[in-house]
């Protein structure tokens, strides 16, 4: 009988960060949330609203905690998977996932430029340029935190937009 109630204990225990870290997850992952925060930056420019993927969700999600695996230190690694994908990497106890679509990526509207409807020639702003691509119809996302209170944001978009020479909308 103490055996098993040991053994028990043991797998409690072992399960125990494995809970926290699936609680992290799923308490600060709101797909609507998300979904809206990408809408809001697409209505600011005038074009459609996207529509939530559970098929790039589910491939996001798969991203996502692939590069979780590579996240468990100090250093941030942040690779793609392919074309039409935002990745952004934050903290549990930080900015929400929605926060770092509309405050991070939202952020590279200043490198925009709205007359050309395209990045300015010096600047970065292919995050933001991908959420406002007007053909681009389809969003989905998956995030992963780690035990280090480190968590992936992965968005994947259909179809994917930073088209070379296209505009954006």
């Amino acid at each position: 009988m103490k055996t098993m109630i040991l053994v028990f204990v043991s797998l409690c225990v072992i399960q125990l960060p494995l809970l926290a870290q699936e609680s992290s997850s799923s308490t600060i992952f709101n797909p609507a949330k998300i979904l809206e925060a990408h809408n809001l930056l697409r209505q600011e420019v005038g074009v459609p609203a996207l529509e939530w993927s559970e098929e790039l969700a589910e491939k996001a999600q798969k991203w996502a905690e692939k590069l979780a695996l590579k996240n468990q230190g100090e250093e941030w690694y942040l690779e793609h998977s392919g074309s039409g994908e935002n990745l952004a990497g934050g903290f549990v106890t930080g900015d929400l996932p929605e926060v770092r679509v509309s405050d991070g990526w939202g952020s590279e509207k200043e490198d925009f430029d709205f007359s050309a409807k395209s990045c300015l020639a010096i600047e970065k702003c292919g995050h933001y340029s991908q959420i406002i691509w007007r053909n681009t119809t389809k969003v989905g996302c998956g995030l992963k935190a780690n035990e280090n209170g480190k968590y992936i944001l992965v968005c994947n978009y259909d179809p994917p937009g930073n088209v070379r020479g296209q505009t954006a909308f």
